[in-house]
């Protein structure tokens, strides 16, 4: 447990200082009708094991810094996780992601 806390640690700085998530977000809204759902659904389940950080929950705003890229998260509720959780067990991995769209929808008042 410690050393995978250590990794956090040491990763999540630099996933935020590179805007990994913001960047994964715009790629997947932007290309995932030419993937096939399976591989939309291990982007959305990445993308959720980072909102599902303390690292992002302490900087969502650098995360998801402006409009755009809350209005580009939110989209992403209803044109790739909504299609691709069709089960429980998919929606529960996605729920961080999708936690993190709605507070984006308030944030930014989508």
């Amino acid at each position: 447990m410690f050393i995978y806390l250590s990794y956090l640690s040491s990763i999540m700085p630099l996933i935020r200082a590179n805007r990994i998530f913001s960047k994964g977000v715009k790629f997947l809204t932007m290309v995932h009708r030419l993937f096939s759902s399976i591989h939309s659904l291990k982007m959305v389940e990445a993308l959720s094991m980072i909102a599902d950080t303390e690292d992002f929950k302490t900087y969502t705003n650098t995360y998801v810094a402006n409009e755009v890229e809350g209005r580009e998260l939110f989209e992403l509720k209803a044109a790739v996780i909504a299609p691709v959780c069709v089960t429980m067990e998919q929606r529960r991995a996605a729920r961080p992601l999708s936690d993190a769209c709605d507070k984006a929808k308030r944030t930014y008042k989508l």
